[in-house]
């Protein structure tokens, strides 16, 4: 009896969804289809310190039992307590960690503890096995002293901070990297620094450590504080994606730099936040052909309430709307391929009328950028990207 090739088999079960399918499939006596099926089951896994008792023992007992499984999990979410596990958990955890060689995503979750070597020291260890860790992402952690900082640096090409701050004696010291070649050979190229993370945007900025910035592709940053726009500009002869994750309400910094190979940039706002003046500006400096010769596509991401009973956007907007429009229908050349993307994070409850309100109030607002076709309309919800996952790659 003919059989399909693997490759058949394993593209049908790449487009499975199911969970109870891919059970069926995984208990199969036949190799083809259960090891592809047990892929797909054990691609995530999270050890969650919050559950009672933590799942660390249960996961370790699953990878002795089968420690073929261990190669299968790319995606580990570590969610740590807000207090220091007792001694037999910490040992569970690093029993699991020790286990895992292929991890290629993975997301660190202090719930807000205080770096502690006896504790922490394992997750170092663990992400310097992880040769193929293409993103790490810390979450609530803070006073990470120096030298840890410096070990996450080089642990993958893309990197997130969110609620994480760096020990402020450390920074002081750290003005020539002692391991300076081990951080060169694994550059930073994809980084973003989120809200409450202002302390590593200053660390960055710090001595040797701002040549890293010559390297980076793409760049998130929060522009809450000068060392934002320091970062922003350390980066500006590379970077070929740009996010604003929110904008200060009085800032003062402007972009100055020049970014020959900025293709994207992207704000993420509030519908407030679109009458900014700051925001005006910066947009209208972007689209000059001498800032930004190659820039393509404008992302405004607004978190918009969109009710029927208020309207869609206030004067404050309509005024930059007009402003945009003016800038994006110049007579200069770079900015005739520019198209602006708006993407609505809009409630639940949003009805498509609520929509299409929104959508005419920006056609309307841009009347010469619609003629042109510059205009792209999207939806999404903001809890749909919790996950972070591809959130380097814009």
């Amino acid at each position: 009896m003919p059989q399909l090739p693997p490759e058949i088999i394993d593209a049908i079960i790449c487009k499975v969804d199911d969970t109870a399918t891919l059970k069926s499939c995984s208990l199969v006596s036949s190799s083809l289809f259960r090891y592809p099926s047990q892929r797909r089951l054990f691609r995530s896994l999270t050890l969650n310190g919050w559950a009672t008792p933590p799942n660390y023992d249960t996961v370790s007992t699953l990878l002795d039992e089968s420690p073929h499984i261990a190669a299968y999990f790319t995606h580990l979410s570590v969610v740590l307590p807000d207090e220091v596990p007792s001694i037999p958990d910490i040992k569970s955890l690093k029993r699991v960690l020790n286990k895992l060689s292929n991890v290629r995503w993975c997301m660190l979750d202090g719930g807000t503890l205080s770096w502690t070597p006896a504790f922490h020291a394992p997750f170092l260890r663990f992400l310097a096995r992880q040769r193929s860790l293409r993103e790490l992402h810390v979450d609530s952690f803070s006073a990470i002293p120096q030298d840890v900082m410096l070990e996450l640096l080089i642990a993958a090409p893309g990197l997130s901070f969110k609620s994480t701050s760096v020990d402020a004696a450390s920074r002081l010291r750290c003005r020539s990297p002692p391991n300076w070649a081990r951080i060169l050979s694994r550059p930073v190229e994809r980084l973003a620094v989120e809200e409450r993370s202002s302390s590593v945007s200053e660390f960055l900025n710090e001595g040797q450590l701002a040549k890293l910035a010559g390297q980076m592709r793409f760049l998130s940053v929060v522009f809450d504080c000068e060392e934002s726009m320091r970062l922003v500009h350390g980066c500006a002869e590379t970077l070929e994606h740009l996010r604003f994750n929110g904008i200060a309400e009085s800032p003062t910094s402007q972009l100055n730099a020049h970014f020959p190979s900025l293709r994207s940039v992207e704000f993420v706002l509030s519908s407030d936040n679109l009458a900014s003046g700051w925001l005006v500006d910066t947009l209208q400096a972007l689209l000059r052909p001498t800032l930004a010769p190659r820039l393509s596509r404008i992302t405004l991401t607004v978190a918009c309430a969109a009710q029927p009973d208020s309207p869609a956007l206030d004067a404050g907007c309509l005024a930059t709307l007009a402003s945009l429009d003016a800038a994006l229908t110049s007579v200069q050349p770079a900015a005739e391929e520019v198209r602006v993307c708006w993407q609505f994070d809009v409630p639940e409850a949003t009805t498509s009328v609520h929509m299409q309100q929104l959508y005419d109030c920006v056609r309307k607002g841009m009347p010469r950028a619609r003629e042109k076709g510059r205009l792209v309309f999207e939806q999404f919800k903001a809890e749909d990207c919790d996950s972070r996952e591809g959130y380097l790659y814009p």
